[in-house]
């Protein structure tokens, strides 16, 4: 993974479907699980996601 560049990390999520929105809820394309069900919740998961990114190189 550290070896892609980011148009092919882009094109890999696009081309992946790691996610997907089903009736107006962002899901796992893997598990199938709700991430988020409104702008809100969508809000919070990217916060969490920029508390993750502070660990990553």
């Amino acid at each position: 993974m550290e070896s892609i560049s980011s148009e092919d990390y882009r094109s890999f999520l696009i081309r992946e479907g790691l996610f997907h929105i089903n009736h107006d809820i962002l899901e796992s394309s893997i598990t199938g699980y709700a991430i988020a069900a409104n702008k809100e919740q969508l809000d919070i998961y990217i916060e969490e996601l920029q508390k993750i990114k502070k660990h990553l190189k």
